[in-house]
């Protein structure tokens, strides 16, 4: 029997994956650095995305953020 792989994960989930917090993947989403599904009211992170910020790194969010405003 085929094992199906997961295509969504919550940010909870990429958080453990990845070893960054919840928030910095909140930022990533907001900032439009990180693709999210919602569904009804729940807010996905596409499995491709999680690969795609293992290999690439998240960066410094909040940093890059602080830098916008100011």
């Amino acid at each position: 029997m085929q094992q199906l792989e997961r295509q969504l994960f919550s940010f909870g989930e990429c958080s453990s994956r990845l070893g960054v917090s919840r928030d910095s993947l909140r930022r990533l989403a907001h900032s439009g650095r990180l693709r999210t599904v919602r569904i009804n009211r729940r807010v996905l992170v596409p499995a491709a995305e999680v690969d795609r910020l293992a290999s690439e790194g998240t960066g410094n969010a909040r940093a890059q953020n602080t830098q916008k405003a100011g």
